[in-house]
């Protein structure tokens, strides 16, 4: 009889404790810097990282021609990620 009580309360309690629980998110937020249209702009955007091969690199929807590498600093250096394609602003 116990039993019988027992396994809903505790699906109960591992359902209430994994509503906790987050994934670890391959997205890096980088405060960074471009070198864009009116000169050098701080934003905020999302590379997968904080470490790759590749360039973070940044295009303005309104522009999706004009491509922006992303700088740690005011002509620093380019952040790097694991994205090949850059991201939309």
């Amino acid at each position: 009889m116990k039993i019988k009580f027992l396994l809903p309360v505790l699906a109960f309690i591992f359902a209430i404790g994994m509503s906790f629980t987050t994934l670890e998110s391959e997205r890096y937020a980088a405060t960074g810097w471009i070198d864009g249209p009116n000169g050098w702009e701080q934003i905020t955007v999302d590379c997968p990282g904080p470490t790759g091969a590749n360039d973070c690199r940044v295009y303005f929807s309104s522009n999706p021609s004009e491509v922006y590498p992303v700088h740690d600093a005011l002509n620093g250096n380019i952040i790097k990620t694991t994205n090949e394609d850059p991201v939309e602003l």
